[in-house]
């Protein structure tokens, strides 16, 4: 299981590609579900990354969690709450605003039931990250998260500059989009 932070790296043909930053709203194609992410890949300090497009499609995760036939795996976080509060986050997850859910899962080797259908965890964010409610068999009470982009993998990875090739005779780098049409551009290698 990804951890709960692990979309800051993703491993692309013997690279791993580091999150370079969201880009806002312009990443997320909501016709398709579709989220697409910067990253570069890590160098060393001397040698300038190369660009990645990584998209992830949550076609299939939306229309199953839609009809409520998705089965959450075990969460990437889980924070205890304190012995003041537990009941008032039982009685939050258990309220009418939430789908109950009641399914057993396990983190870190311990039994955990969940009490709601998982919901999106601060929407506006952009970040796809799901919240519900849990308990244990010793009565202590969590709130429960996951990374939604760490239950998938990407769905496309596409270099988007290549910063080892640029052309002879305009000398830029090459682009996925290289479209100076004023020059008929002659790659090669930096």
């Amino acid at each position: 299981m990804k951890s709960w932070e692990s979309i800051k790296e993703v491993y692309y043909k013997g690279m791993t590609l580091t999150h370079a930053g969201y880009g806002g709203d312009k990443n997320y194609d909501k016709n398709n579900n579709k989220v697409s992410l910067f990253y570069v890949n890590q160098v060393p300090v001397s040698q300038s990354p190369n660009h990645f497009s990584v998209t992830w499609d949550f076609n299939e995760f939306l229309a199953s969690e839609s009809t409520g036939t998705f089965e959450w795996p075990s969460p990437h976080a889980v924070s205890k709450i304190a012995d003041d509060r537990k009941q008032s986050v039982i009685d939050y997850f258990s309220g009418t605003k939430f789908a109950p859910y009641d399914r057993e899962v396990e983190f870190n080797g311990q039994a955990l039931t969940i009490i709601n259908r998982p919901v999106e965890f601060a929407p506006s964010a952009g970040a796809l990250r799901y919240y519900a409610g849990a308990t244990d068999k010793e009565g202590n009470v969590y709130q429960v998260h996951w990374n939604v982009f760490n239950m998938f993998e990407p769905h496309e990875i596409e270099m988007t500059v290549d910063n080892t090739r640029y052309c002879k005779h305009c000398l830029q780098r090459w682009t996925s989009s290289a479209d100076n049409k004023k020059c008929q551009h002659e790659w090669v290698l930096a």
